[in-house]
């Protein structure tokens, strides 16, 4: 299946005008919220899992501590 719709690179490069293509995020602000919301989330998920890990360490350490009377 041959879904270039060009006959060649040369046709193709010719028709990229700068005015028409696929839609992209570079080289525009989008980029820029893209890269923020990627980097806000990244660190919000951080710190849910260290926090959630710490609640889990202190109620395996309270039951290890019951089973063994320390």
């Amino acid at each position: 299946m041959d879904t270039f719709p060009y006959e060649s690179w040369d046709e193709a490069i010719a028709a990229a005008d700068g005015t028409t293509g696929y839609f992209t995020w570079a080289n525009g602000p989008g980029s820029v919220v893209l890269a923020i919301l990627g980097i806000a989330l990244a660190t919000l998920w951080m710190i849910w899992l260290t926090r959630n890990e710490t609640q889990h360490l202190a109620h395996c350490s309270s039951k290890l501590d019951e089973k063994w009377g320390i």
